[in-house]
């Protein structure tokens, strides 16, 4: 939030250009602002790991964070018209991924503590 509070005198540090800001400050409301939707795949997926079931919290974040917005982008971009309709997969993404996540997180905690 503080960076994206900051974005104009941060960006100025990097160009001062009219056009590179506007589309750096698309992305920031995307990604910046929306970057804790990254803790519904994160969190379960840490406690995956934890006891022990590092491999599927792995595939599933590789299948939703790149997969996923590699069949986006080669099939959605002729109807690209604006920027923000490219940066959307990244919290579209995190949400299904998180999903995805949080469903295999009790399917194995179910599995795993009926079992004791």
């Amino acid at each position: 939030m503080i960076i994206y509070l900051l974005k104009r005198p941060l960006l100025g540090l990097f160009t001062t250009d009219a056009q590179v800001i506007y589309y750096a400050n698309i992305r920031m409301a995307y990604i910046a602002l929306l970057e804790p939707l990254t803790s519904l795949y994160e969190i379960p997926g840490g406690s995956l790991r934890g006891i022990g079931h590092s491999l599927e919290p792995t595939i599933f974040t590789l299948i939703g964070s790149c997969v996923l917005r590699i069949v986006y982008i080669s099939l959605a971009h002729a109807a690209f018209a604006h920027f923000s309709q490219v940066v959307i997969i990244y919290p579209i993404s995190w949400i299904i991924t998180g999903l995805a996540v949080i469903l295999l997180y009790f399917k194995v905690t179910k599995e795993e503590y009926v079992e004791m």
